[in-house]
């Protein structure tokens, strides 16, 4: 049931040299790339960026995390860690404590896989083209991935950091963005940790104490076509006809605003799909168009921010048209949304028309199949349904695809993703989708299975620990809040139900679009934070384990007990000396009296 060495990609030479701050790093910057040196050039000399960077050169859609799993495990078998990979691609690595290996074994969990969105084909390169702008770090024309590749950087720098001396694991899973598969088929009895922490949250300063459930399901439908690619005119004499081939139109809107289809659907931003649809509806009053074919959408937990469609029209003067009615509808579209969206970023909308060459064997569909494909995507749900009495949300829709071939037997596909807390509301939301469905003459399939909500306990060791960790490094409390997005701790808090788990992060934005950035300032106390908690659990854990060990031994067991674990603390935090002091005596002499 476990592969441990699946066939290797070559992996970048892995050094023990020291790195900044003192902490032996298994990646050479010799190494990288040209581009990805020239990017730690503009940023803070810390492991984690040095990690990320190397990261970023490695390609990791979901579904097709072969070579950042081939990356991880070089790491993990070139620093001498305990290592399994489980049938879905799950890692799961083990490091042993060194001074403090009696306390309680932390994991860390990230997962291995991103969101691929990118604003034109041109933009997609092997890896990630990431640059600094402001004080964010940020990508070429394409997603960034910081969600949630600066989670997995954080965890192995964590485990490569020598100051961590009680024992860790890191579980690193596939195919968040696309079903929670790895999350879902877990194996129980897997881990040993009792504490879980999750690198996988977007605000600094916040632990993330719950999360909303979800489903998805998708709708088709094989619309009717044409039976020629050719239409009837009228000659100038009008006593005859002619066949005449439809002309082809591309048509692709992008460049919108997008988001993460949970942490933003609130903020009513525009859907590629749904403004297709409109600007399609106020064509038809007026224009014969006829859909030919369709893509739109980039990912399915996020708000479309593209579509691309082929449309037939019967004249030139059509043509003209429909290209005044696009502009000036999407234009109201984008000023309706620069007015509802809070601080909205910067971001230029892109409408594009192509001629495209008259195909003989792409026959359009029939202007009353379109007329209903259009209505279809103005009426299909989408959006925030129910706030509670505080404003946060609690259920919601997204219309996250929407997929039609050129193909004379191809299908329509509309794929919703669905995010709720609470039970009730997702009976609610499956029989708002599947009742749409039905009353346009579509298919209905699940196509991903009920995500439970999750919520930490209130007694949360670990959110105990964070809270008093953050206000001693930071002088304030942390908030403590639970996001509308989804997270991977409920599918695993069902298959480890005493598993104490919370989840923190640094500031993300726009995640899942072009626009994702990360506030480079939020990392390093991030990783302060998360380490700085590591340590306190440790070494009250093995307190406390020393104690539980002493009770109902004699007293002189016990002194000697005393003596040792004392011993070993002491010697432990001299290690850490600065390097004027470490040629100092270490000796320690602890009078038992």
């Amino acid at each position: 049931s476990e592969v441990q060495h699946p066939e290797s990609t070559e992996a970048a030479p892995i050094t023990q040299t020291e790195d900044l701050a003192g902490m032996p790093r298994v990646l050479s910057r010799q190494n990288l790339q040209e581009r990805s040196k020239h990017l730690l050039l503009h940023l803070p000399p810390h492991p984690v960026f040095t990690l990320f960077a190397r990261i970023l050169e490695v390609n990791r859609p979901s579904m097709k995390e072969r070579d950042i799993i081939n990356f991880v495990r070089s790491v993990a078998e070139r620093s001498g860690w305990w290592y399994r990979i489980d049938p879905q691609g799950n890692i799961l690595i083990r490091k042993p404590g060194t001074e403090l290996n009696h306390a309680q074994c932390i994991c860390l969990q990230a997962h291995l896989d991103m969101v691929i969105a990118a604003d034109s084909k041109e933009d997609i390169v092997d890896g990630v083209n990431a640059y600094v702008d402001r004080g964010w770090l940020r990508a070429k024309g394409t997603t960034l991935g910081a969600d949630n590749g600066i989670g997995l950087a954080t965890a192995l720098s964590l485990l490569l950091d020598q100051s961590i001396q009680g024992p860790l694991e890191a579980l690193f899973t596939v195919n968040e963005e696309a079903g929670m598969s790895g999350a879902r088929n877990l194996q129980p009895n897997w881990m040993k940790s009792k504490i879980l922490i999750n690198l996988d949250s977007e605000e600094p300063n916040r632990i993330t104490a719950g999360c909303a459930g979800s489903f998805a399901k998708r709708l088709t439908w094989i619309p009717e076509r044409e039976e020629t690619t050719t239409h009837i005119i009228s000659t100038a004499t009008a006593a005859t006809s002619e066949a005449k081939l439809f002309n082809h139109l591309g048509i692709r809107i992008s460049n919108l605003t997008g988001g993460h289809s949970g942490l933003m659907i609130h903020r009513n931003i525009s859907s590629a799909i749904k403004g297709f649809g409109q600007c399609l509806s106020a064509v038809l009053r007026d224009v014969p168009a006829r859909i030919v074919s369709l893509r739109g959408g980039d990912a399915q937990n996020s708000i479309p921010t593209s579509v691309s469609a082929v449309i037939a029209l019967e004249s030139e003067q059509d043509i003209e048209s429909l290209q005044d009615v696009f502009h000036s509808t999407l234009e109201l579209l984008r000023i309706k949304e620069t007015g509802q969206v809070d601080e909205p970023m910067e971001r230029t909308w892109t409408l594009d028309f192509d001629r495209k060459p008259q195909a003989l064997d792409q026959r359009p569909l029939t202007l009353t199949a379109t007329r209903k494909l259009v209505r279809a995507l103005l009426q299909a749900p989408h959006g925030c349904y129910e706030l509670s009495p505080e404003g946060h949300v609690e259920s919601s829709v997204s219309l996250s695809t929407a997929m039609l071939g050129a193909d004379k037997n191809s299908e329509l596909e509309l794929f919703f993703k669905a995010r709720i807390h609470g039970d009730e509301q997702a009976l609610e939301l499956d029989e708002l989708i599947s009742n749409f469905g039905h009353s346009q003459g579509m298919n209905v399939t699940l196509m991903e299975k009920f995500n439970r909500p999750w919520t930490a306990p209130s007694d949360s060791v670990a959110a105990q620990y964070l809270r008093s960790t953050h206000n001693q490094l930071f002088g304030r409390e942390p908030d403590f809040q639970r996001v509308h997005g989804g997270l991977e701790l409920g599918l695993i808090a069902q298959k480890y139900p005493s598993l104490d788990c919370v989840s923190i992060g640094p500031e993300i934005e726009g995640a899942h679009t072009t626009l994702e950035r990360l506030r480079v300032e939020s990392v390093p106390p991030f990783y302060e934070w998360l380490k700085t908690t590591i340590r306190s659990m440790h070494e009250d854990t093995q307190r406390d384990k020393i104690m539980a060990d002493w009770r109902g031994k004699t007293l002189s067991q016990t002194l000697d007990k005393i003596v040792e674990h004392t011993r070993e603390k002491i010697l432990s935090r001299s290690r850490t000396r600065s390097e004027s002091r470490a040629s100092a005596d270490r000796t320690v002499s602890i009078p038992v009296c």
